[in-house]
C-alpha cells in the first residue's frame, strides 16, 4: 500500500493515508520547517530550515519514530531544500549561507561519503535517474547533471528565466520549471543527458513551484494561477487543468491514479490524474503552510496468514494448522510453521517445518 508524506510549517511530518486521506501518524518535531522529502524503500528522509544545525533525518515509516540523522548541513542560515534517493544513496541539497552543494549521504548510518562542488546558489530542486543527479536552484539558475557515484559535474543547460523549482525525469528528459518574468515561466523540456533544450510548454500564470509524473503525464502548478496543469510531454500541450486550488501551490506528487497537492490553504488535495477533479482532501490546520515538501512511499503487501485451532492434542503434543492464503508483494525465500518450547519463536529456532504454498499439519 501506499502512503503520502507530507511536511510544512507543522515542523513534522504527517504520514497520510489516501484511502481517506486521514493522518495515521506524524514524526518527532524537527525544529523548524520541512522543506526537503524523500523516500526509498525503507525510510522516510525529511530536512528544512530555521534550525541551529539542519540536518536530513531518517524516519521509519513503521511508527514515524527518527531512527538517524546526518551531521548538520551547515548553520542557521543554511535550509535543506531538496532530497532524492538513488541506488541506495540519499542526495540532498540546499543552502544559502555557508553551504550549496550536494551532498551523497550512506543511509545505513547516514554519513556523508561525497559532495558536489558549490552550485552557486541555493539548491531548490533534486531528482535522480540511472547513474545521474540533477540540479536546479536560483543565482546560478541552470540544470547541473551530475555523476552520481563522485557528484563531478558532467553537463549544465542553458539559464532558465528564474530560480529552478522542480526537476522530474520522464522518458529520456528532465522537466525544469521555475520562476522568471512574466510570460517566461513555462515547463522546460531537457535533453537527460546533453541538457541542451528540446521543447517549451505555453507560459504558466506564475511562479512553477510544482512538479511531477503520472501515467506518462507531466502535472505542475503554482502561484497566481494556482491550478494544476496536465501537460503531454510529446508537444508540450496543455490537456487539463484542475479547479483553482485556492493558494499557491507549492508540491506535487502522484500514486494509484492520483495527484496530491499541497501549498498555502493549508489542506493536501486529492485529484484524480485523468480529469484533474478534486475528490478529497485532509485539512492541517491553521498555521501549516507546505513549502515544498510532500513524498509518497509504497510498501510492499506482506504476506497474508490464517491460523486454525490445534488439533491431535495429547499430554506432550499438537498439531497446529494454518495457511498462507497471499504471498503479498515481498521476495518471499520461505514458508513454513515455527514454534518453541518458550514465547515468540523465529526461523532461527530449530523445530520448524517447511512447506509449499498450503501450510497445513
Amino acid at each position: 500500500m501506499a502512503y503520502i508524506y507530507v511536511g510544512g510549517d507543522t515542523d513534522n511530518v504527517w504520514q497520510i493515508d489516501p484511502a481517506d486521506m486521514s493522518k495515521v501518524a506524524e514524526s518527532p518535531d524537527y525544529g523548524g520547517r520541512v522543506i526537503g522529502l524523500a523516500s526509498d524503500d525503507n525510510y522516510i528522509y525529511m530536512g528544512g530550515s530555521e534550525v541551529s544545525s539542519p540536518k536530513i533525518w531518517q524516519i521509519s515509516p513503521a511508527d514515524m519514530s527518527k531512527v538517524a540523522e546526518s551531521i548538520a548541513y551547515g548553520n542557521i542560515s543554511d535550509t535543506i531544500h531538496a532530497i532524492t534517493t538513488l541506488g541506495g544513496y540519499v542526495y540532498a541539497g540546499g543552502g544559502d549561507g555557508t553551504n550549496t552543494k550536494v551532498w551523497k549521504l550512506d543511509p545505513s548510518d547516514m554519513s556523508k561519503v561525497g559532495e558536489s562542488a558549490e552550485y552557486g546558489g541555493l539548491i531548490v530542486a533534486l531528482t535522480s535517474y540511472g547513474d545521474n543527479v540533477w540540479v536546479g536552484g536560483a543565482a546560478t539558475k541552470k540544470v547541473w547533471r551530475l555523476n552520481a557515484s563522485n557528484l563531478v559535474k558532467a553537463a549544465e543547460s542553458e539559464e532558465y528565466p528564474g530560480t529552478i523549482y522542480g526537476l522530474v525525469y520522464l522518458g529520456g528528459y528532465i522537466y525544469a520549471v521555475g520562476a522568471g518574468l512574466s510570460g517566461t515561466r513555462k515547463l522546460w523540456k531537457l535533453n537527460y543527458y546533453t541538457l541542451s533544450k528540446v521543447a517549451e510548454s505555453d507560459a504558466y500564470g506564475g511562479t512553477i513551484s510544482g512538479l511531477t509524473t503520472y501515467g506518462g503525464y507531466i502535472y505542475m502548478g503554482g502561484w497566481t494561477t494556482q491550478k494544476v496543469w496536465k501537460i503531454n510531454p510529446s508537444d508540450m500541450s496543455k490537456v487539463g487543468e484542475s479547479a483553482d486550488y485556492g493558494g499557491v501551490i507549492r508540491s506535487l506528487t502522484a500514486v494509484d491514479g492520483f495527484i496530491y497537492v499541497a501549498g498555502y490553504t493549508q489542506k493536501v488535495a486529492k485529484l484524480r490524474a485523468s480529469d484533474l477533479v478534486q475528490v478529497d482532501e485532509i485539512d492541517r490546520g491553521v498555521e501549516s503552510y507546505v513549502y515544498g515538501a510532500i513524498a509518497v512511499q509504497t510498501i510492499p503487501g506482506l504476506a497474508t496468514v490464517t491460523t486454525q485451532l490445534c488439533t491431535d492434542i495429547d499430554d506432550v503434543s499438537g498439531t497446529g494448522n494454518g495457511n498462507v492464503t497471499d504471498l503479498g508483494d515481498s521476495a518471499v525465500t520461505q514458508h513454513g510453521h515455527c514454534w518453541s518450547e518458550s514465547n515468540n519463536p523465529t526461523t532461527s529456532d530449530s523445530k520448524r517445518r517447511r512447506r509449499g504454498l498450503s501450510l497445513q499439519r
